[in-house]
């Protein structure tokens, strides 16, 4: 269940990893035609504000998504766990009063 959880937490970041690398190519694309066009300087720097912004609501959302999921899958995980744990005593008592059967007709 772990590997499970880290495989999903790995497959996340590299997600986020990827969208990353995804918008700082949009950025370099969006440098590189500013370059290229007559806009004013101040034109200039409200578009990158702009995108910038874009950037990084999309960044802190993808965040926020990914830990909302690890949460989750946290919470699942230990949920498993104890309902495995509950299972072990159950298995175990029937072991012991099994035993305690034998040993009493032993006895017996």
């Amino acid at each position: 269940m772990e590997d499970i959880l880290n495989k999903t937490r790995d497959d996340l970041n590299e997600k986020r990893k990827l969208l990353l690398n995804n918008n700082k190519e949009i950025l370099d694309d969006f440098l590189r035609m500013r370059n290229l066009n007559s806009n004013t300087f101040v034109e200039d720097l409200e578009s990158e504000k702009i995108l910038n912004e874009k950037i990084k609501k999309e960044y802190e959302t993808k965040h926020l998504d990914l830990k909302l999921k690890n949460e989750l899958l946290e919470n699942n995980l230990n949920n498993n766990i104890r309902h495995l744990e509950n299972i072990n005593h159950i298995l175990m008592d029937k072991e012991k009063k099994l035993y305690s059967r034998k040993l009493l007709e032993q006895k017996n």
